[in-house]
């Protein structure tokens, strides 16, 4: 395998899913990627991009040249990435089975631990301001994929990732997901369902739509501190909505030090359940490289109450992947093991009444 060479059938390196098969856009053009790890690697550049046909030659060259790069266990932006690995690498049949969408930055939430609102070091294009501000108007990808659709580029097995601001804001948001959807794709979006959209219920119902969405409270104070407005009551409505379709509805909780705590926990959960979600989703924070004994906790927490109030939980997202090496996972199952029930105390399960249970100890923060 050279830069310029394609790697043969059955040859064993150093490679991903996305350097496989991925794309990913964002204000300032394509990449590779839509990983941040680490807090500043990850996103490995390709070209910039204005609209029009997609240049399906230069990603795949700049492919061969990364792909080959990486053999020496990781380079540049690459290196220290969970992502990357040694094996056998199945050549794919088209090429993009991996979409991410974050050419838009546009958002009406403003969540204490977002990308949009850290230093500006201008290092990254997510922490690039003028990149920023581009995508407050973003490329129309509508004629983008109309193309690609019709050259035949994505897998019909494919799927399109949602990032970027919140993209129920977009001026053709419903326009594109509508034919991203009938071209038979799925759609990862992640929402902050503060905005009802018909086309994500319509996706939902088609089995064609999963959606997440950060809640990241249970209780509306917490929520306006974290997010910044007072919306917690009308997210909860849409997100029962959208659950209501019965289609696949993800809550999300991205535990930092001001929502880690009983109260917020137990009302999510709570809410959660109500609306009959899908799953529950444990995350961190993307760039913050420390796990805390409080954050542990409260996730080890989360994932006991959701399992006692039969809702699928997992620990997943930007979080783990960004700083594996916090071993979120590993930390919460010995968390977990260690957490002290008091037995026979009554306590209100608001699942099923007021009943004996063994309940766990209190959180000290």
């Amino acid at each position: 395998m050279t830069e310029t060479t394609p790697h043969r059938p059955g040859e064993v390196y150093y490679s991903c899913e996305w350097l496989e098969g991925g794309i990913a856009f964002s204000p300032r053009g394509l990449y590779h990627c839509c990983i941040v790890h680490h807090g500043r690697h990850g996103w490995p550049f390709i070209t910039a991009f204005e609209g029009g046909e997609l240049p399906l030659e230069t990603i795949q060259a700049a492919r061969r040249v990364l792909i080959a790069r990486n053999q020496e266990g990781g380079w540049g932006p690459c290196r220290g990435c969970t992502f990357l690995e040694k094996k056998a690498w199945e050549e794919n049949a088209y090429p993009f089975t991996m979409i991410n969408l974050s050419h838009f930055t546009q958002c009406n939430l403003r969540c204490s631990y977002c990308y949009l609102y850290k230093e500006m070091t201008a290092d990254a294009w997510w922490n690039d301001p003028d990149c920023i501000e581009k995508g407050k108007r973003p490329l129309d990808l509508y004629p983008v994929f109309q193309s690609m659709l019709e050259r035949d580029l994505i897998s019909p097995e494919g799927v399109i990732l949602w990032g970027g601001g919140e993209c129920a804001l977009l001026k053709d948001f419903e326009k594109l997901l509508t034919l991203l959807i009938d071209g038979g794709l799925r759609n990862n979006i992640s929402t902050n369902a503060t905005v009802f959209s018909a086309a994500i219920r319509d996706g939902l119902v088609a089995g064609k739509v999963n959606l997440t969405c950060s809640v990241d409270a249970g209780t509306r104070e917490t929520y306006a501190l974290v997010k910044g407005k007072d919306v917690f009551d009308r997210v909860w409505e849409n997100l029962g909505n959208y659950a209501a379709t019965g289609g696949e509805v993800y809550v999300k909780y991205l535990f930092i030090e001001e929502n880690s705590n009983d109260a917020d926990i137990m009302a999510f959960v709570r809410r959660a359940h109500e609306i009959n979600a899908t799953r529950i989703i444990c995350d961190t924070d993307a760039f913050d490289a420390v796990l805390t004994k409080k954050i542990t906790t409260a996730v080890s927490v989360m994932r006991y109450e959701a399992e006692r109030a039969g809702i699928p939980v997992m620990v997943q997202g930007c979080g783990e992947v960004g700083f594996p090496e916090k071993e979120v996972v590993a930390r919460s199952d010995r968390t977990m093991k260690n957490i002290v029930f008091t037995a026979g105390r009554k306590v209100k399960d608001f699942f099923s009444g007021t009943k004996e249970v063994r309940d766990k100890g209190r959180m000290n923060g």
